[in-house]
């Protein structure tokens, strides 16, 4: 998709853009990717063009796969770091889907597996880092070989890092709601007039 990131934006199985506040009535247990999507966008700088919003958040899953794996290797009782960096990986999800006017909600809800508690945390962040890795890849290969973009590439490798997540938040006592709506009130707390150029951090 081409063009930018505005207020006008629209995305497939959603109502048109809507400018929520940050600080939602949804309930943590009941905040669904779709309405993170929604409230996670007023976030995205307003007129950033939808190729830069995705090389933005190919990098930005590289590095936040990078932030999770630190944060599990840290000492956490809480939980609580481990719980924002998730987050954070789930924003660049948003911030993708956003940009190909797809609906994460949509995405994953076709795709995702069921969870697999078994599993060590160790293994959902290796997976976590792998999907990343590939989107960067494609990413990459688009804007600097000249390759069309591999749109259901990069779908399916989302769709596996949320899954990465949600096995993530699950070794914490958490899940993909309420780290949704963590996230949230982060950026509420950090960017009460949406994001601003050289105020993130």
């Amino acid at each position: 998709r081409s063009g930018s990131i505005g207020r006008g934006h629209r995305f497939r199985g959603a109502p048109p853009w809507a400018v929520l506040p940050l600080s939602t009535t949804h309930q943590e247990s009941t905040m669904n990717l779709r309405a993170y999507q929604l409230a996670a966008a007023r976030t995205i700088p307003e007129g950033m063009p939808a190729a830069d919003l995705i090389l933005n958040a190919a990098l930005g899953l590289c590095g936040e796969a990078a932030e999770v794996l630190a944060a599990f290797l840290a000492p956490d009782p809480t939980g609580t770091e481990r719980i924002a960096e998730l987050g954070d990986v789930l924003w660049y999800c948003a911030a993708l889907m956003t940009a190909f006017g797809a609906d994460l909600e949509d995405v994953v809800g076709s795709q995702d597996p069921p969870l697999t508690l078994a599993r060590e945390w160790r293994w959902h962040s290796d997976q976590l880092i792998t999907a990343a890795g590939g989107i960067a890849e494609l990413v990459k290969k688009h804007r600097f070989h000249g390759r069309t973009l591999h749109r259901s590439g990069i779908l399916t490798r989302t769709v596996a890092i949320v899954g990465a997540v949600r096995g993530l938040a699950a070794h914490v006592g958490s899940d993909i709601p309420a780290v949704c709506a963590a996230n949230v009130e982060k950026l509420r707390l950090r960017h009460p007039d949406g994001f601003r150029v050289g105020v993130s951090s």
